[in-house]
């Protein structure tokens, strides 16, 4: 018979000595609050370092035919950072350059062009190539400066011939395109949050019960101190209880130190960007997003609890629970996911899914686009899911083939 007394204070122990394992602490409180910053400002930096690094790098440029265009060959040598080599006329040994990283693109001007052609303002109704390797990223940076110089240069020629012919150079532009997005600030800054935010949520609220769930099953039939437990006056259903409590509790807490930890970091990060970026975002985490995010993430830290908990009593040593629990990172990775795909909304069948509607519903949270059927259909599910995980966990724990394996 279950006694709440009981196993509150099973709990209560479990508890200290939970607090006492640096393993369960670095999961539980290190990893929230240290590795979001750390990764957040860590990869902005080393990205801001690399894009530096390859636009200071000068870069070659192999063109074939110079002679034929030589608007774009002295457009080209007023560029800076831009080396230009006109004597390489083969194309393969060209390619071989490129892969190499030697030469960063090849710009072939068709051999029917000719200064005669321009200067007579005829109209070359040839294709002029550039050749890059689009796995480069400097490459790819090279080769939008080009395709910009060669766009420009394209335009005047155009103004130049309808000059020529008397005719107004505006018809090149006879109408202008507006693009005018109507999205608010907050929904901006929602869709960015929302991307990333759930993916992180729930593999952090796994980690979290992974090591206390290991620990208090796992590691005490190690530590031989699974039997103290079992002939103390709480029942196994008290035992169970109480231990369940304690993953669940470091699972949440994981899980809230992860919302802070992101909101005081795009907070500081927010503060880095220029005054013309920042009023376009609004990056923020209020009441109403922390509530459904704790709604939706109780009952599946439940579901994580006890079913970590259920593996992890299957092993007879912490080593061996490792081995039991990891393949659920890697179920739990792709339906975690999915609200970085783009095109993915949340309906009433992926509202049922267990992982799954916590990734979509959040980031819905984020960007204001929530829907309550979907919010209460998830949050039902995810409790059916739960109990039908705590209840294989009590079986589990019952059975004395499983709990004094040897």
């Amino acid at each position: 018979m279950f006694d709440l007394k009981k196993g509150l204070t099973i709990f209560q122990k479990e508890i200290l000595d939970i607090l006492r394992d640096k393993r369960t602490i670095i999961s539980m409180i290190v990893v929230p609050i240290l590795i979001i910053p750390i990764l957040t400002y860590g990869v902005t930096w080393f990205a801001k370092i690399q894009m530096k690094k390859m636009m200071e790098k000068e870069a070659v440029v192999i063109l074939q035919n110079a002679q034929n265009f030589p608007a774009l060959r002295d457009a080209l040598q007023k560029e800076e950072k831009i080396r230009i080599i006109e004597n390489i006329l083969d194309t393969t040994a060209a390619i071989a350059m490129l892969r190499d990283e030697t030469a960063q693109a090849i710009i072939i001007i068709p051999q029917q062009w000719d200064s005669l052609k321009f200067t007579l303002g005829q109209i070359p109704y040839d294709t002029l190539q550039i050749l890059s390797l689009k796995t480069k990223e400097e490459a790819q940076i090279v080769v939008n400066r080009l395709n910009q110089k060669i766009e420009e240069l394209r335009k005047e020629y155009s103004k130049q011939l309808l000059l020529r012919a008397g005719m107004d150079a505006e018809i090149l532009k006879p109408f202008e395109i507006s693009q005018v997005d109507v999205s608010t600030p907050t929904e901006i800054g929602g869709k960015l949050l929302g991307m990333m935010l759930p993916y992180m949520l729930i593999l952090l609220t796994l980690s979290g019960a992974m090591y206390p769930a290991m620990d208090l099953t796992a590691g005490e039939k190690e530590r031989g101190t699974m039997e103290t437990l079992l002939i103390s006056p709480a029942s196994r259903l008290d035992i169970v209880f109480g231990k369940f409590l304690t993953i669940l509790t470091v699972s949440i807490v994981t899980a809230l130190l992860t919302i802070f930890s992101i909101f005081f970091t795009s907070s500081g990060l927010f503060l880095t960007i220029s005054e013309e970026i920042r009023t376009k975002l609004n990056l923020h985490i209020d009441f109403t997003i922390v509530a459904t995010v704790l709604v939706l993430l109780i009952p599946l830290s439940a579901t994580f609890s006890a079913l970590l908990m259920t593996l992890s009593l299957l092993a007879k040593s912490y080593k061996e629970a490792q081995s039991y629990v990891s393949p659920m990172v890697i179920v739990t990775i792709f339906p975690a996911m999915m609200s970085m795909f783009p095109g993915v909304k949340t309906n009433l069948a992926f509202s049922l899914i267990p992982i799954l509607n916590v990734s979509l519903l959040v980031k819905d949270a984020f960007t204001g686009t929530l829907e309550p059927l979907y919010l209460i259909t998830a949050f039902f599910s995810s409790i059916v899911v739960a109990a039908i995980a705590m209840r294989i966990c009590v079986v589990t724990f019952n059975k004395e083939s499983v709990l004094f394996r040897i």
